[in-house]
Order: C-alpha cells, then structure tokens, then sequence
C-alpha cells in the first residue's frame, strides 16, 4: 500500500512551450548598443513576433506592455524592430504536490542600423496548490 501513494507523490508532469533559449543567462548576453540581429539569432533563435515601428508607436508599445525600465529620454527618431520571445513552463504533481507555473518575456528593440538599442527581460512565476 505504501508503494502506490509514493509513485503518485514522485509523479509529475512538465510542459514548456515557447522559445527554448529564452533564460536570464542568454539574454544577459545581448547588450545594448552592440549586439546585432545575427548574434541575437544565434544566441535566442528566430523570435515569435517582430513589430515594425516609429518612434512614437514604439514608446507606445513599451508603455502599453508595461515596461517600466524604458530609458528616460526616450529614443530617437527612426523605425524600429520589436522582437519578442516567451517561454511558459508549468510543472505539476499528481497528488500532494504543488504546481509551479513560470512565464518569461524578453523585449529587443532593435535599430534601423540592425543593432539592440535596448533589451527588457521580465520573468513572473507563481505557485498554486
């Protein structure tokens, strides 16, 4: 009797989707004012979505997504790339386990010359019995 309550409290099950590369540690790899398209692709990959934006969309994007670290002046005329990478896992136990979700989003902006000019990374987990 004790085995089968031991395998279920040892059972889990994962789930991720998104993109793969998406971790603090590789994005912190992107520098602002440095990195390029090509080296963001080698080190994130292709991302889910680009936007292609103005100054003045762009500044509204930001605030809409609630950035909250955007930089103070703000930036400068010209068109822009958003890039936009997410990663969702969720882990769950079948019984007496918490289940742990984590999502992470990470935002390049990305200048007219194909450089970051700004990178934002967030990452929200919560766990839920």
């Amino acid at each position: 009797m004790f085995w089968p309550a031991a395998l279920m409290y040892l059972v889990t099950s994962c789930v991720s989707a998104g993109s793969p590369n998406l971790s603090v540690k590789n994005t912190e790899k992107i520098i602002s004012g440095k990195t390029t398209k090509n080296e963001i692709v080698e080190v994130l990959g292709e991302p889910e979505q680009v936007l292609k934006l103005d100054k003045e969309g762009l500044e509204t994007y930001l605030n809409r997504v609630g950035v909250s670290d955007s930089p103070p002046l703000g930036f400068a005329e010209g068109h822009y790339e958003v890039w936009i990478y997410n990663r969702w896992s969720h882990a769950a136990g079948l019984v007496l386990t918490p289940s742990y979700e984590e999502a992470k989003v990470c935002i390049i902006v990305i200048d007219s010359k194909g450089v970051c000019a700004e990178r934002f990374y967030e990452k929200e987990g919560s766990l839920k019995f």
